[in-house]
């Protein structure tokens, strides 16, 4: 999948005639995007842009993080996770520590407990579920020698490339 994106990203130059730049306004331009697309975006997009915003240096753009909050109180309200990066990547990376206090505050007043990192796969029909530090399933240590040996498989992939 990564080069296949290597490719259409060359594609787009080569063969288009379109030169890749970075817009002035990523966050508001990817927002734009999001909003245009033809299927309506889950709160995974919505966390992706909030975060792309803080790593893109997007925390300026006051319009697509205020409407990309709204969004994820919209589509999750209970959701801690949303909370925390809004308060984290809104208010604490900017210095804003008394909004960035007040929604934490909130998160514990409601009695939202927060959930660290999940990661999910779909099997056939079922989505897995999988949660950090989460050590109760009987096979746990056979899980983390796979994932090892996956690891291990993708950097020789990497470093013969």
């Amino acid at each position: 999948m990564v080069n296949d994106g290597y490719r259409y990203f060359h594609e787009v130059e080569c063969v288009h005639g379109i030169k890749p730049m970075m817009p002035f306004k990523r966050g508001l331009s990817a927002y734009n995007f999001i909003t245009n697309i033809p299927i309506k975006p889950d709160p995974i997009v919505w966390r992706t842009l909030l975060s792309a915003c803080s790593i893109h240096d997007a925390n300026d753009v006051k319009e697509p993080q205020d409407e990309v909050r709204k969004r994820l109180l919209e589509l999750e309200p209970k959701s801690s996770g949303n909370l925390v990066s809004i308060a984290n990547i809104m208010y604490a990376e900017v210095g804003k520590w008394n909004k960035a206090a007040n929604v934490k505050r909130v998160i514990k007043d409601v009695g939202l407990k927060k959930i660290v990192e999940v990661s999910s796969i779909e099997l056939g029909e079922s989505i897995r579920r999988f949660y950090s530090g989460d050590d109760s399933h009987v096979d746990h240590e056979g899980r983390y020698v796979l994932l090892e040996s996956l690891n291990l498989h993708i950097k020789m992939v990497n470093f013969l490339s």
